[in-house]
């Protein structure tokens, strides 16, 4: 089978995807390829062997750079594409099929925002340019994606009584979802949108287009550093935080995962950034050991005595 054959086949297997997930795993394709064509000289993807595979995310890993989330993603697209070709006996066996990806991580080592900071960042952030303002608070006091924002338009606004509600059109994993936004997030929305019936929700702050996430990134990274808090904190982190902090602030698991759009409450726990402190602060055992009237038993008396 000729290269090009290859390429009808894996444009074939990225063409049912939503366009985010077509992106990535184009992203993963091409740079398996360029890595192939340094190791064997041929980027054609039947070259690979299960050992190409392993060498390859063993570089991934020990290279530092990639979270373990961001390379058992690479590996998930590779065997996406692998799958396909092996149902299609374009190949007789799966490279990845043996591969061992790395663990997925128990706790997320994302920077975060703790209250006081998330406060500071929230003010800071009232001296950037309106349209940064509005991002900033929509990730932080309604848990948005990172690109959620980014996407909207002034149309997907609307009041339900005095709330004003963001309609996502397209959340992760192709649901549709109304979003009440908090007050301090709706004034800022309002003015980003500035009358605006039509078009981009948040503009650019330099060009006539919508604003983009490469930006946002970069305009969030200037208020932290403005705020006096870790500059390194990012959309994601901010999300992070909005879970974290309302679980803190008591609010029902079940809420926050609705609000956050989860289809579970079981993905909380891998956002909630205080959960590792539970088991010193707040183990379950002091309480246990209170309830059943042990805190004044002298702990060094025995039954023989």
């Amino acid at each position: 089978m000729s290269y090009h054959d290859v390429d009808a086949l894996v444009d074939a297997h990225l063409a049912p995807l939503r366009v985010r997930n077509r992106q990535n795993h184009c992203a993963t394709i091409k740079r398996w390829r360029e890595w192939l064509a340094q190791q064997t000289g041929s980027p054609d993807l039947l070259d690979a062997t299960g050992a190409h595979v392993q060498t390859w995310v063993s570089q991934m890993l020990d290279a530092g750079v990639l979270s373990v989330p961001t390379v058992r993603q690479r590996v998930s697209h590779l065997r996406a594409v692998y799958g396909d070709l092996l149902r299609d006996t374009v190949i007789e066996s799966d490279p990845c099929r043996w591969v061992t990806a790395p663990p997925a991580p128990r706790r997320s080592h994302r920077v975060w925002l703790g209250r006081d900071d998330l406060i500071a960042l929230l003010a800071a952030s009232r001296e950037a340019p309106a349209p940064v303002t509005a991002a900033v608070h929509l990730w932080a006091l309604a848990g948005l994606r990172p690109a959620e924002p980014c996407a909207a338009d002034a149309t997907d606004l609307s009041h339900h009584g005095d709330l004003l509600v963001l309609t996502l059109a397209d959340r992760k994993g192709g649901d549709s979802d109304r979003v009440s936004i908090p007050r301090p997030a709706a004034e800022a929305v309002e003015a980003a949108r500035d009358g605006r019936s039509r078009g981009p929700l948040l503009l650019h702050p330099r060009l006539p287009r919508r604003l983009d996430l490469p930006t946002a990134r970069s305009e969030l990274r200037k208020v932290a550093r403005a705020a006096g808090v870790d500059a390194a904190v990012t959309p994601y982190g901010l999300r992070h935080s909005f879970i974290t902090l309302a679980l803190e602030a008591g609010v029902p698991e079940r809420d926050v995962a609705a609000s956050a759009g989860h289809s579970t409450t079981s993905q909380i726990p891998g956002y909630d950034r205080l959960r590792a402190n539970i088991s010193i602060d707040r183990h379950a055992g002091h309480r246990l050991t209170g309830w059943l009237g042990l805190d004044s038993v002298d702990a060094t008396s025995t039954s023989d005595e």
